[in-house]
């Protein structure tokens, strides 16, 4: 049976829409090629820890890492919004098991582009996963740490560049 789709946590949703909102004070500064810069290489960085990290090491285990670069991928992967690793993983397990079907929790196909990159990640209606589908990795307390502030990340980098200073980390 589905479970309803709109039951959205009110800190996530305002977390997105101020982060999108604030996105639009680029067009109150004067353009420099710096931004442009700072703009691909961070949406490569976390692009890459998306893909590299939520998708092909926690998920698929296509590769092997040290506890240590497991930790820093796994940092890098939640700096893009998108839940802990061990809720991606889960939930992205499910996803080859019943690729659009019920279950699947991102299936474009079953229940939309919006819910399947963001509304599933914003909405509380899935927080919970079964976590005998990750026993590979919750057993890393650091990993069960990420879990439980797995807005650390992301709010750890979102304002880490000052426009007259540089990178800051204030």
């Amino acid at each position: 049976m589905t479970k309803p789709l709109r039951n959205y946590q009110f800190g996530a949703v305002l977390g997105f829409a101020a982060l999108h909102l604030g996105a639009l004070g680029v067009f109150f500064l004067p353009f420099r090629w710096s931004y442009v810069r700072l703009l691909l290489a961070t949406y490569s960085l976390r692009m890459f820890g998306v893909s590299a990290g939520y998708r092909r090491y926690f998920s698929h285990r296509s590769f092997k890492l040290n506890r240590f670069n497991q930790f820093l991928l796994a940092w890098l992967a939640q700096s893009s919004g998108q839940k802990s690793v061990l809720w991606w993983a889960a939930h992205h397990r499910i996803h080859h098991r019943h690729s659009d079907t019920d279950p699947d929790l991102h299936s474009p196909g079953l229940r939309g582009f919006w819910w399947a990159h963001v509304g599933c990640v914003i909405s509380n209606t899935y927080d919970a996963y079964d976590s005998n589908l990750i026993r590979d990795f919750s057993k890393y307390p650091e990993l069960r740490w990420l879990e439980r502030w797995h807005w650390v990340p992301t709010s750890a980098t979102c304002n880490w560049y000052s426009p007259n200073k540089g990178a800051t980390c204030n």
